[in-house]
């Protein structure tokens, strides 16, 4: 039996199964129960992109679960727009008002992308 990818060689043969999972948190530098900052980046993009490529809505519950990952807190006045926005079709949008959303979207997240574990400026 195959679950995302991992190998069950026998029927109830969990031991195979979850040297499996070690095998790819160890790869990925993750202990179990607990997230690195890679994978917050990576759960983030993913679901910004989603929200912004195939949703046809605004989603502040995508922004809300994101901010969650990346432990970011939205000011009042970001909270207050977003909820307004949210459900609105992406097509019913003006398209500077949809840019100008994305980009505060993208500024919430400005610190997560641009900065390293250390705090300090990437390299670009």
């Amino acid at each position: 039996m195959e679950i995302f990818s991992l190998q069950i060689h026998k029927k109830g043969d969990f031991n195979a199964f979850y040297k499996g999972v070690d095998s790819i948190l160890n790869k990925n530098g993750l202990v179990s129960g607990e997230v690195n900052r890679d994978i917050a980046k990576q759960s983030v993009a993913h679901a910004l992109q989603n929200m912004i490529k195939h949703k046809r809505w605004f989603d502040i519950c995508t922004i809300r679960s994101a901010c969650e990952v990346a432990c970011i807190r939205l000011s009042s006045k970001r909270e207050a727009v977003y909820s307004a926005a949210h459900c609105i079709n992406w097509g019913d949008m003006t398209n500077d008002y949809k840019q100008c959303l994305i980009a505060m979207v993208m500024d919430d997240f400005r610190e997560l992308f641009l900065t390293n574990p250390n705090n300090k400026e990437s390299d670009e």
